[in-house]
């Protein structure tokens, strides 16, 4: 090949390069909107390597500002990531955390965390039963996953008042969980009760291949309310001491 073909395939790929360091985010965003229909993003700025939105609405829920910032500096590493923030504590739900690929086989997130209302969650999970409330704040340190299961999992949370709403209208108190990763590859979920009204001792785990069981106990803590016996006796037999044994496995429908 000549100099000169040289020198154009060269100008070529620096302005392919160009383009694709300066392509507006609400062009982009507009390519893919009809994708991720429910979402909707208002005031949106900025490439998308880096740049920010006014609003994010998903559903008839208005979550509020956000931004994304690419890091170059991951690129070292054999990795692609961007830091993320979306959300305010004002609006009842705020993500953040570093999300990407890890080499070409692999995502991950680390250093992430959640925040939110049960409120907030209503105009997302329409069959959130009316009048139930209560917050969830939680933190995910690092997830890896690959097309085998779960490399890494460690995070953890909390549920703070939580009720869920007619037609049950139960109280669930506080609540805390674990995550981890299980010697299949899986995922595991260990929760249990800080206060209420129930004595909780879960283990949720799932496989790579959809299939999941949880196992454990739950205790009315003080069986002089009939209502709530009756609740607990839907979960299965109950024992000598007021306990319910849970035992339920399946697969995931889509598996």
């Amino acid at each position: 090949m000549t100099l000169w073909r040289w020198q154009a395939l060269f100008g070529v790929v620096c302005y392919g390069l160009f383009l694709a360091i300066q392509m507006p985010a609400r062009w982009a965003f507009e390519r893919v909107a009809p994708w991720v229909a429910p979402v909707r993003l208002s005031g949106l700025v900025g490439t998308v390597w880096s740049g920010e939105f006014a609003s994010l609405e998903w559903g008839s829920a208005r979550i509020g500002p956000g931004s994304w910032h690419f890091l170059p500096g991951l690129l070292v590493q054999g990795r692609g990531g961007i830091d993320f923030v979306v959300g305010r504590e004002d609006s009842g739900l705020r993500a953040w955390g570093r999300a990407g690929l890890d080499g070409m086989s692999s995502v991950f997130v680390e250093k992430a965390g959640v925040s939110l209302s049960v409120e907030a969650l209503k105009g997302v999970l329409p069959l959130i039963p009316p009048g139930s409330r209560g917050t969830v704040n939680a933190t995910l340190e690092t997830f890896q996953a690959d097309r085998l299961g779960v490399v890494a999992l460690r995070g953890r949370g909390e549920a703070r008042g939580v009720f869920v709403g007619a037609p049950l209208g139960v109280e669930l108190g506080d609540l805390r969980g674990e995550a981890g990763r299980d010697e299949a590859r899986g995922m595991l979920l260990r929760v249990q009760d800080l206060a209420g009204p129930w004595g909780v001792r879960l283990t949720a785990g799932v496989k790579p291949d959809g299939r999941y069981r949880v196992r454990g106990t739950v205790v009315l803590k003080d069986p002089s309310d009939p209502r709530l016996v009756n609740l607990l006796r839907v979960l299965g037999p109950v024992d000598g001491e007021g306990r319910v044994g849970v035992d339920e496995s399946g697969r995931w429908p889509g598996f």
